[in-house]
């Protein structure tokens, strides 16, 4: 494939990405075919590889580059950290290996995922049995401060302990999460290099 046909090819590919985002991609792999065809290699698929791989692979990386960090105490689980996940699944399935091969891959994506919702279920399910006790105990110890003060005080301290241990375990379920998220995301990208790797040296 010539340059000129592999640099429309590679821009269909990269649709959906920024139009910043796609320019410096073309403009950047446009020089760098220049260069390669310069230097007598003639077929531009054999120096980057299909152009559906190499978008993925743009993708992928796009998706992984460091954004700006918030402050440590205020750092939500983003819509980009998924974005990331769906991205790399995207490129994995997008590089020609054998059925084999992608069949083992999904099968390690779906485990992974299914393994993390499981965690996050578990700690948010912690989290709502510990409000709703909290809150019933507290309501309970407001009606027995009339009653017995010394019991419904007891309750009430009981009901706001729990109310406050359901608060650690939302924010401990909203940071670990996070942090799964990004593992995952990581884990993906690096099994995603890997199968790049082995194109370019397979082409």
């Amino acid at each position: 494939m010539d340059r000129t046909a592999y640099l429309i090819e590679l821009e269909r590919e990269l649709k959906g990405l920024a139009e910043a985002d796609r320019g410096n991609a073309l403009a950047y792999y446009s020089e760098y075919l220049a260069d390669a065809l310069s230097a007598g290699n003639a077929d531009a698929s054999a120096a980057l590889g299909s152009p559906r791989a190499l978008a993925a692979q743009i993708k992928a990386d796009i998706a992984m580059a460091p954004a700006p960090q918030a402050p440590a105490y205020a750092q939500p689980m983003e819509k980009s950290d998924f974005k990331v996940v769906w991205t790399v699944i995207l490129a994995i399935l997008a590089i020609p290996v054998g059925l084999p091969v992608a069949a083992a891959l999904l099968a390690v994506i779906v485990a992974v995922l299914v393994s993390l919702v499981a965690v996050l279920v578990s700690f948010a399910g912690i989290a709502v049995s510990f409000f709703a006790s909290g809150a019933f105990a507290g309501v309970a110890g407001l009606f027995l401060l009339f009653t017995d003060f010394a019991v419904g005080v007891f309750y009430v301290g009981v009901g706001l302990i729990a109310l406050g241990i359901s608060i650690l375990l939302v924010i401990a379920f909203w940071q670990l999460g996070s942090l799964c998220v990004r593992g995952v995301a990581r884990l993906f990208n690096t099994i995603r290099l890997k199968l790049a790797a082995r194109e370019r040296t397979a082409s």
